[in-house]
């Protein structure tokens, strides 16, 4: 067995951190002054294994960018990452995705099987819940 780590620990500052610190989201110019971000801007590979691997690093690196700016949980930002994903060409790009989909998947395993993920779902129901109401309560006085 290979005792050389193969993950990369990262850290990313948080103030919040920007986005465009993990490795595969990026600014891109599209034309004169312009510019898009992407999400996956993943090059093509030629190797799927090293893609694969590649990804699950990735994967790694979004958890620690969340875990070190915490106020950005629940912003969405594995959304944007899955819509441009579905954008790239899958045939150059697939071992990156299952690579990272795969990892994301363990941690998911993992996280249930210590946490009751329904209490929290439930908690994050009853603060919308709370904040619906008041709201609904304000727009009735005006």
């Amino acid at each position: 067995m290979n005792t050389k780590p193969l993950i990369k620990q990262r850290n990313f500052s948080p103030r919040p951190a920007s986005f465009t610190d993990l490795p595969f989201v990026a600014d891109v110019e599209i034309g004169p002054r312009k510019t898009q971000r992407l999400f996956w801007n993943v090059p093509p590979a030629d190797d799927y294994g090293e893609a694969n691997q590649i990804g699950v690093q990735y994967a790694c690196d979004f958890v620690q960018y969340l875990k070190q700016n915490k106020s950005l949980v629940g912003s969405a930002r594995l959304g944007w990452i899955v819509s441009d994903m579905a954008k790239a060409r899958a045939d150059d790009t697939r071992g990156y995705a299952i690579g990272f989909w795969s990892f994301v998947e363990q941690l998911l395993y993992v996280a249930a099987t210590r946490v009751d993920h329904y209490s929290i779902a439930e908690e994050q129901a009853q603060r919308y819940a709370t904040w619906k109401a008041e709201a609904d309560k304000e727009s009735n006085h005006v």
